[in-house]
């Protein structure tokens, strides 16, 4: 019996040999190429299915794993270098058939391989596990064989086996094997859950090149070897033993709602409802059907549950599909039930409330707790857990105004306008320029130059305010949203540190300082090598390749400084072959510098008082490629180079072409080369530094000269200007300016998405540090999380009821820039109105009295009363449709489901748009932007899909132009013009409140112009009211500014405009 198993022990090893050699023939090639950068096998389980090894695998895993090393190893199916260890190669499975929920793993599972599906709710950081240990000897001073080392407890021998003593030992560092190890918590999904199950949990271990790929919130199937580990409670072990997975491979699900199950006889009954002339009003009357009447809410919320259309765009940006609603009404009007339950009818919802929700509890929080082990651990929140679902967030109104950012940047991207640039390995680029091979510029907690690959995009159309920061060292343009990277001003001397920070929610008129500098390490390199050139004698004899030239590294970069300045390289003129270096100056003191230069080159050169000229065709050679002077440009590798190499070659740049300002201290760079002054700018920045760079003349403009006559430009000429050690820290809104303002921006906007959330951004020539697209940093743990979730939001107004003839931005504790984020926001009020009074009094006392009716009955079986009559006095509440099957009907919709717009659908909305825009035509205020028509589509692919049609007809154009047109009259009215006035929703100041707040400024300059500086507030008053404004209105406006920071009142009665 024996001697059979080893025979089939051989012939599995065998047998995965004929597999990898037939099947992965391609991969282990591959593998060979970039071991160890790339140590792992992939092997699909579906390649071995109908195989017995599939079967031993699954039972077996530990033995298989081995059995494929070996096979590997023996056959030498992986050729490496020699000292490379073949023992590292990973063996990892994916796509196993069948996979296990959480709740369902048994004592039986234990040491098999199982493939498990759910959210990943928290993730710790990165960190060295060590596996292998060497100890040394303090008695012999030998070293141990390697002692491995499992999970949880160190291993560590306390008797020398060299020379047999008892003793202490000590771990050399350097003789043991660490791998990258991480710990997952992954949460069944809350989809899969039915009534009040809470999810549960399973531990997960991950190791070497699985680590620090997924973030909370990943929708993963993690496949790997179920272990256990005994319990010890107060130093006793117990019978009972914990579980964890020890992680193989891990696949991360992309697919919408795809955990959601559904039958051949679920998809019969869909196909049914969708076929369903009334199919809008049964899912409308099967949300919250025993709250009564809220037809148009539940109807714009049964279109939130389908969604529209996401769209990846071929340019790397996204449209959202995802439709935002809001809430908003009086006190008892069932708006927290209505959200609770939505998340029950989504196929994926999460309820939190905004009364007790931070930002780190919508998008993620970090803490230190058991689960890893005292390291931080990142844990997913509400909006991430929600992410492709809907998250309701109740009592939005009362959340802090830190914690609406993380609302706000996941329902919108946060960018810059559309001539910005972004520094890359390659140069400056505009951010729609770059791709996904470029690494960008970014700036580690520590204040490091970096440069990272982008891990997401962003681009959109937009049409609505921009913040401008303008000042002499920043030049910014970024929406509302965007996450700004200050140092804010607490008082005096006094700053708060710099920290990330919505534009929006900095004072314009506070001073604050901004970063334009970084530590850069750069790598020291001693010597330059000029590369070997064909050389010929005469033009009857063979070339001959000469000898690479070796040259100091700080020598080659003074003389690269002065060549890209003053130099220039001369070509036979029969041939065109470069034979000369040509390096101009005239100055006796700079030229004395370049002899010296010149004189520890291996180069022969002459001086003729104007011209160093160098006949040396292996340097000709090498130096033509750089251009002539409108080309030049700074090779990489020199821009790899650390700081004090740097400074050599920008010393003998500006001995050059650079001179200082001796009033100011400023050093100025000259040159014809656009892409030579960007790269100044990018070693300024590696140096400490930083420089603007700015179009001095254009070519053609023509200028005097020091001759007396005049020259014509034949190039751009560009300088590049900065301050040695100076400050790199430039104030915004100090000494009285004012340096940020708001204007309309109607166009692209861009952004990118990085580890470290820092981007150097360019304006107009002027770089600085900012911010990028959404994240989250959490004790120093950055991570991209997945929020693309469509928000159901409910809040109350500030005094309790809501005020019809108030704008919506002055009752609701919301700032308009999230308002403005909605696609529909419904004002739910409790006004007094007899025949709607009595009907809502029925349903409810109906509602209770069946309640009543069904509990005495369980209790006590009542006569005449049987489950017909139960059902008959229950038809009032119960749902048209059984939330379950609709459950599975919005899952089905949102998977398979993806309506085209028709040419009617086109022109209705277009239609519908162009009649609205057509109204602000004169000096009327603007009805609707192109945000709103965006809305309309998403608002029309999600009518198309509650009917599981593939084309957006005319029939959901009309539908959703209905309930756009009744919220836009709720919450847009202006009833001063008349008219629609979208700022009255996305700015909270209407037309009407801006004409009267430019009127009384303009009123307050003339004034002030006429009496010295100052002017009194009765004569401003008067003189407004004589031009037909109401008093009242102009004293709040002049209030306004007062509290603003825009006017100053140094004497009562006395204003005067600041700035």
């Amino acid at each position: 019996m024996p001697e059979e198993v080893t025979v089939e022990v051989t012939d599995v090893v065998g047998e995965w040999t004929k597999l990898l050699k037939k099947q992965y023939k391609r991969e282990l090639a591959e593998l060979s190429r970039e071991y160890p950068h790339n140590r792992s096998l992939i092997i699909d389980f579906r390649k071995i299915l109908n195989n017995r090894l599939a079967f031993e695998l699954l039972r077996s895993p530990g033995k298989v794993l081995g059995d494929v090393r070996d096979a590997i190893v023996q056959n030498k199916l992986i050729k490496l270098k020699d000292g490379q260890d073949p023992e590292l190669i990973n063996i990892r499975f994916t796509n196993l058939p069948q996979r296990t929920d959480v709740r369902d793993i048994r004592a039986d599972q234990i040491n098999t391989f199982v493939g498990i599906e759910g959210i990943l709710r928290k993730t710790t950081e990165v960190r060295p596990r060590i596996v292998s240990a060497v100890f040394r000897c303090r008695s012999c001073g030998k070293n141990t064989e390697p002692v491995p080392q499992g999970y949880g407890r160190f291993d560590e021998p306390d008797f020398c086996p060299n020379c047999e003593r008892k003793t202490r030992l000590d771990l050399v560092m350097n003789r043991c094997r660490f791998v990258d190890a991480q710990k997952l918590r992954i949460q069944e999904s809350p989809e899969g859950l039915r009534g009040g199950e809470q999810p549960q949990t399973l531990d997960v271990d991950v190791t070497d090149d699985l680590t620090g790929i997924v973030s909370p919130g990943d929708r993963v199937v993690v496949n790997g070897i179920l272990r256990s580990v005994q319990r010890i409670n107060s130093g006793q072990k117990s019978t009972l033993f914990d579980i964890y997975l020890e992680c193989n491979s891990i696949e991360v699900a992309e697919k919408e709602f795809e955990e959601v199950s559904i039958t051949e006889e679920d998809e019969a009954a869909i196909m049914a409802l969708a076929r369903d002339p009334s199919i809008y009003k049964k899912i409308a009357r099967s949300i919250a059907p025993t709250i009564y009447g809220t037809d148009d809410v539940k109807e714009a919320i049964a279109l939130q549950l389908f969604g529209g259309i996401a769209k990846d765009m071929p340019d790397g940006s996204r449209l959202r599909g995802d439709i935002h609603v809001l809430l908003v009404g009086d006190p008892g009007i069932a708006k927290s039930q209505i959200l609770r339950y939505v998340v029950k009818l989504s196929p994926r919802g999460i309820y939190t409330s905004g009364k007790s929700s931070t930002s780190a509890g919508l998008t993620a929080t970090a803490v230190k707790d058991e689960f890893g082990d005292g390291r931080w651990t990142l844990e997913a929140g509400a909006l991430v857990l929600a992410d492709m679902g809907v998250a309701a967030v109740d009592e939005m109104d009362k959340m802090a105004k830190e914690d609406r950012s993380a609302l706000h940047e996941a329902m919108e991207q946060q960018c810059y306008d559309d001539v910005t640039e972004v520094l890359t390995e390659g140069g400056w680029k505009l951010f729609r320029d770059v791709t996904p091979d470029d690494r960008v510029a970014t700036l580690s907690p520590a204040g490091r130059l970096e440069y990272a690959s982008p891990s997401g995009f962003a681009a959109s159309e937009y049409d609505g305010e921009l913040y401008y920061v303008r000042s002499r060292q920043v030049d910014l343009a970024v929406t509302p949203n965007h996450r700004m990277y200050v140092n804010l001003n607490r008082r005096a001397d006094e700053w708060e540190g710099f920290r990330f920070i919505r534009m929006d929610e900095i004072p314009i008129h506070k001073r604050m300082r901004f970063k334009k500098n970084a530590v850069w390490a750069g790598e020291r390199q001693d010597t330059y090598e000029i590369p070997p050139a064909v050389k010929f004698a005469n033009q009857n004899s063979e070339g001959k390749l000469t000898e690479p030239i070796t040259i100091r590294m700080d020598d080659w970069l003074e003389f690269l400084g002065y060549f890209l300045s003053e130099g220039s390289v001369q070509r036979h003129y029969q041939t065109g072959v470069p034979y000369r270096v040509i390096i101009s100056q005239k100055i006796s003191e700079s030229a004395e510098k370049i002899r010296q230069c010149l004189e520890r080159l291996p180069f022969r050169f002459t001086y003729d008082g104007k011209n160093f000229a160098i006949n040396a065709k292996q340097l000709a050679e090498h130096l033509a490629p750089l251009g002539k002077c409108h080309e030049k440009y700074v090779p990489d590798y020199a821009k790899r180079l650390p700081p004090e190499q740097i400074g050599i070659l920008l010393d003998a740049l500006m001995l050059g072409d650079g001179y200082v300002n001796k009033t100011t201290g400023v050093s100025i760079y000259t040159t014809s080369s656009k892409r030579l002054a960007d790269d100044v700018t990018e070693l300024l920045l590696k140096k400490g530094w930083s420089g603007n760079i700015h179009l001095m003349r254009e070519a053609g403009a023509v200028a005097p000269n020091p001759r007396g006559g005049t020259s014509t430009a034949t190039h751009d000429i560009f300088q590049v200007t900065f301050i040695r050690d100076g400050q790199n820290e430039p104030n915004v809104n100090s000494n009285g300016q004012r340096h940020i303002e708001t204007r309309p921006y109607k166009g692209t906007i861009y952004c990118l998405e990085v580890p470290n959330h820092t981007l150097y951004v360019r304006r107009n020539g002027i770089p600085v540090w900012c911010g990028n697209s959404i994240s989250v940093a959490k004790a120093g743990i950055t991570a991209t999380l997945k929020s693309r979730c469509a928000l159901l939001g409910a809040a109350n107004p500030k005094l309790g009821r809501f005020d019809q003839f108030i704008p919506i931005g002055e009752q609701i504790d919301m700032p308009p820039s999230l308002l403005s984020r909605f696609d529909l926001i419904f004002v739910m009020t409790d006004q007094p109105e007899a025949q709607r009074d009595g009907a809502i009094a029925h349903h409810i006392i109906k509602t209770h009295s069946v309640g009543e009716l069904i509990k005495q009955h369980a209790y006590t079986p009542l006569p005449d009363v049987d489950d017909a009559y139960i059902q008959r006095a229950l038809a009032p509440v119960i749902p048209d449709i059984d939330p379950t099957l609709l459950r599975k009907y919005i899952a089905y919709a949102k998977r398979t489901c993806f309506p085209i717009l028709s040419d009617g659908a086109q022109e209705a909305l277009i239609a519908y748009y162009m009649r609205l825009r057509d109204l602000a035509s004169g000096n009327k205020p603007v009805p609707v932007t192109a945000r709103q028509l965006e809305a309309l589509v998403r608002l029309a692919e999600a009518s198309a899909r509650m009917r599981l049609s593939n084309t957006v007809d005319t029939e959901d154009t009309d539908r959703i132009l209905k309930i756009v047109d009744a919220c836009l009259r709720q919450v847009a009215y202006d009833a001063e013009t008349g008219n629609f006035d979208i700022d009255k929703l996305v700015t909270g100041v209407t037309k009407s409140q801006r004409d009267i707040i430019r009127s009384v400024k303009e009123t307050i300059r003339n004034v002030c112009d006429d009496s010295g500086g100052q002017a009194r507030v009765d004569e401003v008053i008067d003189i407004l009211v004589q031009q037909g404004f109401s008093r009242d209105k102009v004293e709040h406006t002049i209030e306004q500014l007062k509290r603003g920071g825009e006017l100053l009142e140094p004497r009562h009665g006395l204003i005067k405009p600041i700035g």
